[in-house]
This record gives structure tokens, sequence and C-alpha cells, in this order.
């Protein structure tokens, strides 16, 4: 896929700058707060500060967030593929996984444009990007307030462009009309932001142990199948042979 290797290249820059300059601003004293410091406990300051200076070495600063931003970059397209072609059925679409899976990695190349655009910032302002997004409109100090500041880490005008894209290739690629399409694409991705923001939480336990439970029910039915298909269908088939040759004797 073309465009998910554009958009795992525009990443690694991206990281690799920021990384850069993060790691400049934490050797000349310039590590930056969280936004609400101010209401942490002295004790706790203490211990962000031990951490943020234990956490400058390459494989922090480089390795670890290339790694889990390659993760999250290919697992969420998998997995948005996937929710967006179920609402896609759910709402009368005929198309195919195969098809979900080019469209949303076609559709995200607006965010390879918006990190790269990042990256010429940071070049230019000589700094990290602080407050990504619309968060820098909001002063996360308490508790509703944050997690709106998270929510709006993700919105900008690369999200409203990808939306679009997705509801045009949705709405042509599996033939629905335009405000079905529009109406998966923003169920799911209104959905997919909660969760980022961490208003929805995932319990990938629970969904072990339905899934364990389903592959344990499936296990015993498959094997009660076996069972019939070889005691009693071969005790049956023996059966009618015996009373089909004692009519044609008759």
């Amino acid at each position: 896929q073309l465009p998910m290797l554009a958009l795992s290249l525009a990443l690694l820059l991206r990281v690799v700058v920021m990384g850069y300059f993060q790691a400049r601003a934490a050797a000349m004293g310039e590590t930056p707060l969280p936004p609400d410091w101010q209401w942490w406990t002295p004790e706790m300051q203490n211990n962000y500060m031990q951490a943020m200076q234990q956490t400058q070495s390459p494989v922090f600063v480089y390795i670890i967030p290339i790694v889990l931003g390659l993760a999250s970059l290919w697992m969420g397209w998998a997995i948005l593929s996937g929710l967006l072609h179920l609402t896609s059925t759910l709402f009368g679409g005929r198309g195919k996984m195969g098809m979900a899976l080019n469209i949303v990695a076609w559709g995200s190349l607006p965010f390879a444009v918006r990190d790269l655009l990042r990256i010429v910032f940071m070049l230019i302002a000589q700094h990290a990007i602080t407050s990504p997004g619309l968060s820098g409109f909001v002063t996360a100090s308490e508790g509703g307030l944050l997690f709106l500041s998270q929510l709006l880490t993700n919105v900008d005008i690369f999200l409203f462009w990808h939306i679009f894209l997705l509801v045009i290739g949705f709405s042509v690629a599996d033939s629905l009309p335009i405000g079905k399409a529009a109406a998966g694409v923003i169920i799911v991705l209104v959905i997919s932001l909660l969760a980022q923001a961490g208003w929805v939480e995932v319990h990938w336990n629970l969904i072990d142990d339905s899934f364990r439970g389903f592959a344990s029910g499936l296990s015993k039915q498959f094997e009660s199948f076996a069972t019939f298909v070889t005691g009693s269908l071969p005790s049956a088939g023996l059966a009618g042979l015996g009373f089909f040759t004692g009519i044609r004797k008759g």
C-alpha cells in the first residue's frame, strides 16, 4: 500500500524532528510542563521532573515513539477499515474489505500532508509543537477541559479533509447515498476520537473473554458435529443399507 508507506515515512520524519527539539529543550532546561501542572502536589512534580530526566535517552526520544507510532498507524488502519466496512454494510453497502482498506489508506493521505507541514513549522520555529490541532484554544485546568483539550488535539482541517475523502470513497465504492456514507463515517470517527481522548474505554479483557467463550462454544459444536459425522452417520448409513438390502431380498 503506497499511501501507508507515505504515511509511515511522514510519521518517521515528524518523530525524528520532534524528538530532536524535545531533547534540545530538555538539555537547556526547557522541559514542557503538563497543562494541569499547578494542581499537582510537590511530590508529583518532583517525580515528574525525575522521570523526564531519565527518559532523555535516544531509546525514549526516538525508538519507542517510532515503534508505537507505526504500530498505531498500521493497526489503526486495519481497525478503522473494518469498522467502516461494517457500518457501510449495515447501511446497505455492498463493498468488500479490500476496497475499504484502499479507501481508508488513500483517504488518510491528508495526515501525511499535516505531518510534513508540522515538520516545516518546527524547523522554522526551532521548537516542538506542544498543542497540536485545536487544543491550543483550551486551557486544560480542570477535568472537563482536560478531556476537551485531548479531544481537540486530533481535530483540525486535515481531519475534515479526511472525512470528506472517506465519504466520497465509500459512497462511490459501496454504492451508498451520500447521506448514509456520511453518517457511517461520522459515527465511526466520533467513536474513534472519543476513544483517543479517553472518553470511550475499550475493555479488551471482556472482548478476550467473549472471544474465548465463542471459541470454546464453537469447539464444542465442532466436536459434537465430528461425533455425529463419525458415529451417527455411519451407523445410520449401515442401518439404511441393511434395510434397503432386506427390501431387495424380499
